[in-house]
């Protein structure tokens, strides 16, 4: 077991037929999508590793639906999120092949769980 578990996002196109074993995503994002087997092989994994409960909130904003996982089964505060974006294959998002930049909403994300 690691002594710090970290936050993690992960991040897929919904066209991705990579990523997820040949299966493209709907979008925007459903509850129905979250619980198909490509994408809770990935989810459930993530939640183990993190200790959270696989309760989550989803959002669709911008060219991208993400599911939020918060609820710890530990004192420590963790998080997990699985972000879909909108007509993007196995690339990286960068702005110029999406209006989504993954860069952006990374640094945002990782900046609150900044270390001292």
């Amino acid at each position: 077991m690691p002594r710090e578990i970290i936050p993690f996002y992960s991040s897929v196109g919904n066209e991705d037929m990579r990523a997820l074993n040949g299966v493209a995503l709907p979008f925007p994002m459903t509850r129905e999508a979250m619980s198909l087997p490509a994408v809770q092989a990935v989810v459930s994994t993530m939640l183990d590793k993190l200790r959270l409960r696989p309760r989550y909130t989803l959002s669709n904003v911008a060219h991208t639906s993400v599911a939020v996982y918060n609820q710890s089964l530990t004192e420590h505060p963790e998080e997990f999120r699985f972000l879909v974006v909108e007509d993007l294959g196995h690339q990286y998002a960068n702005g110029k092949n999406n209006p989504v930049v993954y860069a952006d909403i990374f640094w945002e994300f990782f900046q609150r769980f900044a270390r001292p």
